[in-house]
């Protein structure tokens, strides 16, 4: 413990030419447990990974094994921040090879819990969000929406309903050249209005 400034510097001077690195918990072990501890302990962090301003930077999390890798996980307040300064990257969730589920806002609580996708309050350019829209899938296809077997509250499916002025607006249901049954309302007391 220390009431004075401290710094430790590895590797920071200016590379000219060569190959540098820095190993650590490298080998490969066949048996004991490693840990490696950052910034693990109750005071206040500033953990900076590759947040030079020039210079590519190619950072791994994680390798082929089954690993755990959680982000965040524990915290109950503060934020995650993925890409917000980005303008032509991508962000890529999953992969073509995958079979696990990918979950997006799974709360429970009573409270609730707002997901907002392509929500900004004023969008000046053409957004385009797209769900299994495949070319040409070679498969099954469902797309679920609202189908939880409901025991209270109110339900609502809003679309295109905004009062909006100075837009064309159009609603396409089973336009496609394959045979399509479009069925509307159930066997409850439906209230179906067509203005």
């Amino acid at each position: 413990a220390t009431g004075q400034n401290s710094t430790i510097n590895l590797m920071s001077g200016a590379m000219t030419a060569g190959t540098h690195a820095v190993n650590i918990l490298s080998g490969n072990s066949s048996g004991g447990t490693e840990t490696f501890n950052l910034a693990t302990g109750t005071g206040v962090y500033a953990v900076n990974i590759g947040t030079g301003t020039t210079g590519v930077k190619t950072i791994a999390i994680g390798g082929t094994a089954a690993n755990v890798i959680t982000i965040g996980n524990t915290q109950t307040t503060g934020s995650i921040a993925l890409g917000n300064a980005l303008t032509s990257g991508t962000i890529t969730l999953g992969g073509t090879a995958g079979t696990g589920t990918i979950t997006v806002g799974g709360a429970t609580n009573a409270t609730g819990q707002t997901v907002l996708i392509n929500s900004g309050a004023s969008i000046a350019g053409a957004n385009i969000v797209s769900v299994l829209a495949g070319a040409t899938p070679a498969a099954d296809q469902t797309f679920n929406l609202m189908t939880g077997v409901g025991s209270a509250g109110t339900y609502s499916v809003n679309i295109l309903t905004g009062n909006s002025t100075g837009t064309t607006q159009s609603v396409s249901i089973g336009t496609g050249s394959a045979a399509t049954t479009i069925a509307i309302g159930g066997s409850g007391a439906n209230t179906i209005t067509i203005a």
